[in-house]
């Protein structure tokens, strides 16, 4: 099983849960970027570098991932992709995204992207803070234990 970091927009509060846990579970972890990531080399984690392309890192996960993965991201379009070829998306605030709800998050962005370019809305975008940090390592745990009880 791997888990597919979105690393370029990642809270480094979150990355560092993220590491724990692999830690823990030695789960494959791809830390995909279009910039370099430094982080203490460990044998289950692999770092991607993409282009600095327009969601380089983006398409790269899509075109990677495998039904049953984990992405963690905050992009919704690419959630929708994850979703549609049958894996997990957990996003930086500790929300599991799904087929449920990926429609209504789509329209939700795409008003929203309307509105900031027509100069109605803006741009607001706080880290996560405690109950957030606290929700994201709950719902990553739950995936891992999951994950693992049908694996295994």
């Amino acid at each position: 099983m791997r888990i597919f970091l979105d690393a370029d927009a990642c809270p480094v509060v979150l990355r560092d849960i993220l590491l724990r846990a692999v830690d823990r579970t030695q789960y494959s972890l791809l830390i995909v970027a279009n910039h370099p990531i430094y982080l203490p080399h460990r044998p289950w984690m692999q770092r991607i570098q993409v282009d600095a392309g327009p969601d380089a890192a983006d398409h790269y996960i899509a075109e990677h991932i495998l039904p049953g993965e984990l992405t963690i991201t905050a992009d919704i379009p690419l959630s929708a992709r994850v979703i549609a070829k049958g894996a997990f998306v957990l996003n930086f605030h500790g929300e599991r995204l799904d087929a449920e709800c990926i429609g209504d998050r789509l329209a939700t962005r795409n008003l929203m992207h309307e509105l900031r370019s027509a100069g109605i809305a803006s741009s607001h975008n706080s880290g996560p803070g405690s109950r957030e940090r606290q929700r994201f390592a709950a719902q990553l745990d739950r995936f891992i234990q999951q994950n693992r009880s049908v694996s295994g």
